[in-house]
């Protein structure tokens, strides 16, 4: 078994390494949210492309259809605190 080996709450897909360094970090604030809402399906980080335009999104992959919680453009993911996440997420819970 590798050292390396890292067990998250939250799954990671298609990210370049700069983001999933400044989303890890927040896992756990989170994953935290999402109970308090009763959403027991894990989350994923992913990323997307469109005409050029590079976005991460926030999604729950388990449900009948992925549910799109929160998308961000590439300039916030550098930019975006832990309180702002954490208020647009709850705005995507509503």
């Amino acid at each position: 078994m590798s050292d390396d080996a890292e067990m998250t709450m939250m799954l990671y897909a298609d990210l370049l390494p700069e983001e999933e360094a400044v989303l890890k970090p927040m896992e756990s604030a989170v994953i935290q949210t999402l109970l308090a809402k009763s959403v027991t399906a894990r989350p994923l980080w992913t990323s997307s492309s469109e005409s050029g335009v590079r976005t991460v999104q926030l999604v729950l992959p388990d449900e009948p259809a992925a549910r799109v919680l929160l998308t961000l453009a590439l300039e916030e993911v550098a930019t975006i605190s832990q309180n702002e996440l954490i208020a647009r997420l709850n705005q995507g819970l509503t």
